[in-house]
């Protein structure tokens, strides 16, 4: 690489008795999520996403001043036709709900540590292929794997920070009523 800066190019206006011609822009990046493009799915804008994700949660309600409201976020009655036009969202007793699949909550194995390690672990497994058999996103506090030592790897780290926490909470329940505790701040 060389240490000189290029120049600059210059504007048609810095050329005399040269045409205007159009400044080539740099391409429109698109944002990822998942496996796919925003702004690649059918009928989708990339700011649909917001009322999407509100819509798993809860219904939108008419706003008295017009359009859809989830709490202090309202959306506009051109989005609300838009999720409805392309079948993503429908009006039932005037609320605007989702029309998207859901899954619901499988009935899971308890995985405790009452149980033998190997009992756990198999367990655990079949919870997790019970969870994404559902449609469900399996919750971000487990380990999102079949991988039998990931899974026993993943239960030691946690009965270590358990059993951490336990000494520090009998460590705190012995010092005197009027202590104070020092708080450090990273």
């Amino acid at each position: 690489m060389s240490d000189k800066v290029a120049a600059a190019p210059m504007q048609p206006e810095q050329i005399r008795g040269a045409a205007a011609q159009p400044v080539a822009s740099a391409p429109r990046l698109t944002r990822k999520t998942g496996k796919r493009s925003i702004a690649g799915r059918s009928g989708e804008k990339p700011y649909d996403r917001v009322p999407l994700k509100l819509l798993e949660f809860s219904p939108f309600e008419r706003h008295p001043r017009g359009g859809w409201r989830f709490g202090a976020k309202t959306i506009s009655t051109a989005v609300a036709d838009r999720l409805i036009a392309s079948g993503r969202a429908e009006i039932v007793d005037g609320l605007l709900r989702s029309k998207l699949p859901r899954g619901s909550w499988p009935k899971l194995l308890r995985h405790g540590p009452e149980l033998a390690m190997s009992e756990r672990i198999e367990r655990y497994r079949h919870n997790i292929r019970a969870i994404r058999a559902s449609g469900c996103s399996v919750p971000s506090a487990l380990i999102n794997s079949l991988d039998r030592r990931k899974i026993r790897k993943w239960f030691e780290d946690s009965e270590q920070t358990s059993a951490r926490l336990r000494d520090l909470i009998r460590t705190l329940a012995k010092l005197p009523a009027d202590t104070t505790i020092p708080v450090q701040l990273p």
